[in-house]
């Protein structure tokens, strides 16, 4: 008697589109560069963008970006987030190191307190799970600024 016991899965990351993009280090410590926000905006054009969104960027263990991820999109005032979302992709991608970047449509790059409370939060969970949270970057009109930098001091 065949008695099926478990289902089988099998997870994969599987690339979005065939366009390359010349893979950036990140060497200094201070991460929320302007090169970060340049090859954001390059790719993604946040700071034109008339909603929120939120990008996942996702470095190997000497800082490269290897993956780089739309987390989520959403109004004009905000974008809703799943922090297990996040992980997710991070740990499917085998990247040891994140930053989190998101825009303000206003051009405002003040955080929100609900942004201070997701940096917490994320800073937390990603450490649980061996994963280094380098940053979280709001990115507005020509400026920028790090929260985690802002919330918790310089990190490595």
């Amino acid at each position: 008697m065949n008695k099926k016991l478990y289902n089988r899965y099998n997870l994969e990351l599987v690339a979005e589109n065939d366009e390359d993009y010349n893979s950036i280090q990140i060497k200094n410590k201070q991460v929320s560069s302007p090169i970060i926000v340049n090859e954001i905006n390059r790719i993604f054009k946040l700071d034109r963008k008339a909603e929120e969104y939120v990008i996942l960027i996702c470095l190997d263990s000497k800082n490269y970006i290897n993956s780089i991820f739309e987390i989520s999109h959403g109004g004009i005032a905000s974008a809703s987030l799943d922090i297990s979302n996040i992980l997710k992709r991070a740990l499917l991608s085998n990247s040891p190191k994140i930053i989190l970047c998101h825009n303000h449509p206003s051009g405002d790059v003040s955080p929100s307190k609900k942004d201070y409370i997701l940096t917490d939060q994320l800073y937390d969970a990603s450490e649980t799970v061996g994963i280094k949270l380098l940053d979280h970057i709001i990115i507005g009109h020509n400026k920028y600024k790090s929260l985690l930098l802002d919330r918790k001091g310089a990190v490595a």
